[in-house]
């Protein structure tokens, strides 16, 4: 008997495992969102949409755990601890 298999539907992260794999990396050093994309990518496999990571970043800075870098690279919004 054959079976059909479904295709496999990529699941993201676990619920708030983005949050602390970001932090973690910003508590390394300074990181722009795409930044953060990217390191989680090359670690993991997979890379976080833009519509998960910048809210994900306001919302870290609107409760004041991370913030802005000054003097970064012009259009590169960089975020420390």
């Amino acid at each position: 008997m054959h079976r059909h298999h479904k295709p496999r539907r990529r699941i993201g992260m676990p619920k708030g495992l983005l949050q602390y794999i970001s932090l973690k990396l910003i508590q390394r050093e300074p990181m722009s969102g795409s930044e953060i994309m990217e390191s989680m990518e090359e670690y993991t496999g997979w890379r976080p949409s833009p519509g998960s990571m910048y809210p994900l970043l306001s919302n870290l800075q609107e409760r004041d755990l991370i913030e802005p870098l000054d003097g970064g690279e012009a259009g590169l919004k960089r975020f420390k601890l």
